[in-house]
């Protein structure tokens, strides 16, 4: 499997998970591993689970990191609950084997944000390839 195939299958899996979580009551945390054993780990510390926003405004998502074997790379993506699609625009960053990391960064609303449950996911790969995700389900007024 090319890297390319991986990396669109884990985020398919991510995607498919945070819909299917959408008829879990209070926090939706889901972990994916992949080929370097454990994985990364991830911990949302911002926003927090029912945390409301308004329609248009940005989100700070703060989030705990680490992986023993290092860290390649962190997304962050907020998705509509009831059908997987973008409430915000997506952002990485390169974290070059770093073994852990306190990380923030806003989330800016897409182009005509409707209000509705979305969830705040956050994404690592690890060096050896392994991928994991935390998400909180959050609001958007």
């Amino acid at each position: 499997m090319t890297e390319s195939s991986k990396r669109f299958r884990s985020r398919l899996v991510l995607l498919a998970g945070a819909v299917l979580l959408s008829a879990c009551a209070g926090e939706n945390l889901f972990t994916l591993t992949g080929v370097s054993g454990s994985g990364p780990q991830i911990d949302i510390t911002s926003p927090s689970s029912n945390f409301d926003v308004v329609a248009g405004d940005s989100v700070l998502v703060q989030a705990s990191v680490s992986a023993t074997v290092g860290l390649a790379s962190v997304r962050y993506a907020g998705w509509y609950a009831d059908d997987g699609f973008a409430a915000f625009n997506s952002e990485s960053e390169t974290l070059d084997g770093v073994g852990v990391a306190n990380l923030s960064t806003y989330l800016t609303a897409v182009s005509g944000q409707a209000p509705g449950d979305v969830y705040i996911v956050v994404e690592a790969t690890d060096q050896g390839g392994a991928v994991a995700a935390d998400s909180v389900k959050i609001t958007v007024n």
